[in-house]
């Protein structure tokens, strides 16, 4: 085989996009396989990972086993809400408070609403409490720092003013649970759902009175 052949040669089989043993093949009556193919030419190669890619890539479903359940992520946004309405960042605890109430349990969106109704209200020195609802509101915030007996107390005030709000019953349930008295606790429950059913439920889901809910005296109020 002459050099001046040659160059021809790998001039037309470089430009007939098969590698050169597939061309000796051919001569020989043989067909090339799939393997012996060059590579696709530029026009024809995957691109480079360019920023279409990488939004791609972003959009993705990620598997599920790395995602946490809508509730547990509710569950940390209120507890994280709370902590920061504790430290007195009352407008950084509202925007969490938010997000807390589209959440899939409508018992912590309910009181992801309270929270940010009184993160609403702390602008003012003194709140002054003068409707049913004012209370209750005070109420939820005693409970939550502990003040168990100041919650009573100004529950006990809303409900002189609004003797059929059922949220101040099931409010006064929990505070008296929290203290452990389960007999006082399970009677205040009982008069909440009297008022309104939905509270049976709430009960049911709400961890504030996960160590009493299976007592007899609460089985008795949610089993009737």
């Amino acid at each position: 085989m002459s050099p001046t052949w040659l160059r021809v040669h790998l001039r037309i089989v470089r430009g007939s996009g098969i590698t050169p043993h597939t061309a000796r093949e051919d001569r020989a009556g043989l067909p090339p396989t799939t393997l012996e193919r060059s590579p696709p030419a530029p026009s024809q190669q995957i691109p480079a990972m360019g920023s279409d890619a990488k939004q791609a890539r972003k959009r993705a479903p990620k598997p599920a086993g790395k995602h946490r359940s809508a509730e547990l992520t509710q569950r940390e946004q209120f507890e994280r809400g709370t902590r920061l309405f504790q430290g007195r960042k009352f407008a950084a605890a509202r925007r969490m408070m938010e997000k807390v109430q589209g959440g899939p349990d409508p018992g912590l969106s309910h009181r992801a609403w309270v929270y940010q109704t009184i993160c609403l209200n702390r602008s003012r020195r003194r709140v002054q409490l003068e409707t049913a609802e004012d209370h209750y509101h005070r109420g939820v915030q005693l409970v939550n720092n502990g003040k168990l007996s100041d919650a009573v107390r100004v529950v006990n005030r809303g409900l002189a003013k609004d003797p059929q709000m059922a949220d101040l019953y099931y409010l006064k349930c929990v505070a008296r649970a929290l203290r452990g008295n389960k007999n006082l606790a399970s009677k205040d429950l009982g008069r909440a759902i009297e008022i309104d059913s939905s509270y049976r439920g709430q009960a049911l889901r709400d961890p504030d009175l996960r160590m009493v809910i299976d007592s007899p005296q609460f089985t008795r109020v949610i089993g009737d």
